[in-house]
């Protein structure tokens, strides 16, 4: 491919898992958004990181089995689309 050049995208392919900083982010987002409705998403972001890189193993747990499930998810899903494009 020439340099420069982008390659088409394929839109049947499965999504890319998520990991687990945004599920977590995705929850609180809601309860900051009710606390402070006028905040800025660039402080809301920064707020949010800064608490997660302050929590303990225990308390992210949850959120890292949730990207674990969705891992799994796109492993099955990315085998699927593997298979059916190689039958082509």
């Amino acid at each position: 491919m020439a340099k420069g050049k982008k390659g088409k995208k394929d839109f049947t392919a499965p999504k890319r898992p998520v990991i687990a900083f945004f599920f977590y982010q995705s929850e609180r987002r809601l309860t900051l958004k009710k606390e402070f409705p006028y905040m800025l998403n660039k402080v809301m972001v920064s707020k949010m990181s800064s608490e997660w890189k302050s929590m303990n193993e225990s308390e992210k747990l949850k959120y890292v089995q949730l990207a674990e499930e969705d891992r799994k998810r796109y492993e099955k899903e990315k085998a699927a689309y593997d298979n059916r494009k190689t039958n082509i």
